[in-house]
């Protein structure tokens, strides 16, 4: 039987066994693979499910073959079928497809009668797997191996008269090494019983049809079948194969169905719209992930043209709104640009390329996706390789090179151009009201990699810096003594300071040489803060590490939110005090001269924060050479 077709342009499984794809198969090995048999089990389905029987069981053994020979009806129609469908591909003739199929059956039916033959002569004493997996390849009754094993199977499993007690029997003959010939044939077998409809109603507890057995075939590919309380069953047996990787075939097969059922013009659920929307969305979510989109462009053709049933309009118009429509239903950044890229690479989307650019662009603009991805997930390295898969998913995508790499080097700094304008600071002001907890999250995402500018790294060292050394700060580190979940946290903070003051520092821009004349000095505001050395309260276990003695900011880099408090990040004119925060402290009873934080004084000074003002004395600031100095 031929093998059936994957891409974005196939067809799909009607309950009456619709067939609308069947690529070419070139060798016999093609016409007993797993494509292959998807097809024979839909043009065959009733026979099939009649007689309890997977297609591999029919290829393999020559007595259901010569059965099913002998109903002339059914077998000429369906070759029929199958020839009619591969004559609409370029340069194939109907005719000529039905003699190749006619000839495959033929050798089919003499190599599995002369198996079976073969077998009669096998000494007795072990089963007949056995007796092939011991003999050497060469001297197999047929000399194929591959082949006569899967006969063994076939007439191993011919007693079995349900599919649950087929798919018991196969469970029992899993071996536990994982290269293994047999493993390859059993996989192949459970493919055909969760590819097949009426198995998986037997299976899982008689479910409805429609899209309800989909989520349950998902939880099973993706190991989330949850365990019973009287241990593994069935299903959880399955789970557990699946979550291990030995049943890459059946993955294939379950994923085809999948596809094919998305795309059919059958309503996924039995009752409202509502519940046909709720099950595309659970479907959407089990394929879609952060790591990609399992099944491709094809399953991501198949999600579109099942949004677009939804739609009253059909056709081209409707594919177009259903690539924007969907695409806004994905809340998570990463999954949104991993629809995008892989739908831009189907066939039908070649004329809506300019709506997926313009989609993509969307996202990276939405600011509120920017910031679930950042502050939603607790690690920060996951959020580093999701968006790294995700710059190269768009490189790797179908749309136009200067497109391409213009969006991906977009969504590469969508991290940096958050922290840059203050955006990070501010929503996890608003988030998370302990300080302690916030500059964790801060200093986390400072060491992760995930912000690579260096103006962006520096507004951040800065404020996390900032923050450390202010008293409240000090107070509320030392209050912790008595909460071990509390000496946990600063313990983490310690760590996460030492790890930020032994990064590199942004390389700072050099500052003009100095100009003297007349009175007065050439002043640089570099908008930066000279940080004086962080003191760590004691608390009980806990030592600051030695590093933080020494642990400094030099000034952002060009274009680091310009405009911005240092402090806070909100607007802020360049030498005035923030409304918000009050940075930098001036006390108001005196009059005098306050340099602004990060002023650049003779090319070798640096004005820090003000340390403190006696009643006639200039106000104190600490300075980088490691003396106080005297703004004056």
């Amino acid at each position: 039987m031929p093998a059936s077709r994957t891409p974005a342009s196939a067809g799909a499984i009607g309950p009456a066994g619709a067939l609308d794809e069947a690529v070419l198969c070139h060798t016999l090995a093609d016409y007993h693979g797993g494509p292959a048999r998807m097809v024979i089990g839909i043009v065959l389905r009733q026979h099939l499910d009649g007689l309890v029987l997977t297609p591999t069981e029919l290829i393999h053994n020559s007595r259901h073959l010569k059965a099913l020979q002998a109903k002339a009806t059914q077998m000429e129609s369906a070759l029929g079928r199958i020839a009619t469908v591969q004559a609409r591909l370029p340069g194939q003739e109907a005719k000529a497809r039905r003699r190749a199929l006619d000839n495959a059956v033929s050798e089919t039916v003499a190599k599995a009668r002369a198996a079976q033959t073969a077998f009669s002569g096998l000494a007795r004493g072990r089963t007949l797997i056995e007796s092939i997996l011991r003999s050497a390849p060469a001297k197999s009754p047929t000399g194929d191996a591959v082949f006569d094993l899967r006969v063994a199977l076939s007439m191993e499993l011919e007693e079995c008269r349900t599919w649950t007690s087929k798919l018991d029997a196969v469970m029992q003959l899993f071996p536990a090494e994982r290269q293994d010939a047999l493993s390859v044939a059993l996989d192949e077998v459970v493919g055909d019983v969760l590819a097949s409809p009426g198995a998986t109603q037997e299976l899982f507890g008689g479910t409805p049809a429609g899209g309800s057995p989909l989520v349950t075939l998902c939880n099973l590919l993706f190991g989330r079948v949850p365990m019973e309380a009287f241990g593994p069953n069935r299903l959880g047996v399955l789970n557990g194969l699946f979550r291990q990787g030995r049943l890459p075939a059946a993955r294939a097969m379950v994923l085809e169905r999948i596809r094919r059922q998305l795309r059919a013009p059958q309503p996924l659920g039995r009752g409202t719209a509502e519940q046909e929307a709720e099950l595309l969305r659970t479907l959407m979510g089990h394929l879609l992930s952060p790591a990609g989109l399992t099944g491709g462009a094809a399953m991501a053709d198949a999600l579109t043209v099942r949004y677009s049933r939804r739609l009253e309009q059909g056709g081209a118009s409707a594919y177009r709104r259903s690539i924007v429509g969907l695409s806004e239903t994905q809340p998570d950044l990463i999954c949104r640009i991993h629809y995008l890229t892989g739908v831009s690479a189907v066939p039908a989307a070649e004329r809506h390329l300019g709506e997926v650019v313009d989609a993509l662009d969307a996202a990276l603009k939405n600011e509120l996706l920017v910031e679930n991805m950042v502050l939603q997930t607790p690690d920060t390295a996951l959020v580093r390789q999701a968006l790294t898969g995700a710059v190269e998913a768009i490189r790797g995508s179908a749309l136009a090179d200067h497109d391409r790499e213009r969006i991906a080097t977009r969504a590469a700094s969508v991290v940096d151009e958050f922290v840059r304008r203050g955006r990070l600071v501010q929503r996890l002001r608003q988030i998370e009201p302990l300080p302690r907890r916030r500059i964790i999250r801060l200093a986390e995402l400072a060491c992760s990699g995930l912000v690579g500018d260096d103006a962006a790294l520096s507004v951040l060292r800065q404020h996390i810096l900032e923050t450390v050394r202010q008293p409240p700060f000090q107070a509320e580190l030392a209050g912790a003594q008595g909460d071990d979940i509390a000496q946990a946290e600063v313990r983490r903070l310690y760590e996460l300071l030492d790890r930020l003051s032994q990064m590199p520092l942004p390389s700072a821009k050099p500052s003009p040489p100095a100009t003297h004349g007349g009175t007065g000095a050439a002043f640089e505001p570099c908008g930066a803060t000279a940080l004086p050395t962080v003191v760590a309260p004691p608390v009980r276990g806990i030592a600051p590490p030695v590093s933080l003695a020494a642990v400094t900011v030099e000034a952002p880099a060009a274009g680091a939110a310009p405009g911005l408090c240092p402090a806070c990040f909100v607007p802020k004119a360049p030498r005035e005090a923030c409304r918000d925060c009050g940075y930098p402290v001036r006390v108001q009873n005196r009059a005098g001269v306050h340099l602004l934080p990060g002023t650049r004084l003779l090319g070798r000074y640096l004005v820090g924060r003000v340390l403190g003002q006696g009643d006639s004395a200039p106000p104190i600031s600490a300075g980088t050479n490691g003396f106080r100095s005297r703004s004056r």
